[in-house]
């Protein structure tokens, strides 16, 4: 009887490498609530640090991700004081993504309303009277599993 001999198997082939085109995480980023997986900002005041999640986190264009701020609390306040945060989306069977950058209150009347339209209906539908503030966010360094790009 012939003895079967085993090939172990091949190692999986490395990812892609990143790019700074934020648009190639769009599928994950804006679809982070509906495939029930987590968007988190992190900032800083200097002072102290929050997390929160944002249901409404998005890819706005190839620079930027945005997000409709509706809590106007200590994420508002931090980025108030200090614009550098970072965003981390975790999709199913992927590593985690973390974006780094510079955020921004939107104060243009028509670029807030364009955030807001682009929102998810579900995160529309806590704020219908439009409380809440467009918060756009440049992204200089993405990070994914051992894979870092910058600008």
């Amino acid at each position: 009887m012939a003895e079967a001999t085993t090939t172990p198997p091949s190692p999986a082939p490395p990812p892609a490498p990143l790019t700074l085109d934020v648009t190639q995480y769009a599928d994950a980023v804006n679809n982070a609530f509906y495939n029930q997986t987590v968007s988190v900002i992190a900032t800083s005041s200097g002072s102290d640090v929050d997390l929160a999640m944002k249901g409404s986190m998005m890819v706005w264009d190839q620079d930027h991700l945005a997000y409709w701020e509706r809590g106007l609390n200590e994420t508002l306040a931090a980025i108030r004081a200090n614009p550098r945060v970072a965003v981390l989306v975790r999709p199913k069977g992927a590593p985690p993504m973390r974006f780094y950058g510079a955020a921004r209150v939107v104060e243009d009347a028509a670029e807030r309303e364009a955030v807001y339209q682009r929102v998810i209906p579900e995160e529309q539908g806590r704020d219908p009277e439009k409380k809440g503030l467009a918060v756009l966010i440049r992204v200089d360094r993405i990070r994914q599993g051992p894979q870092t790009v910058k600008r």
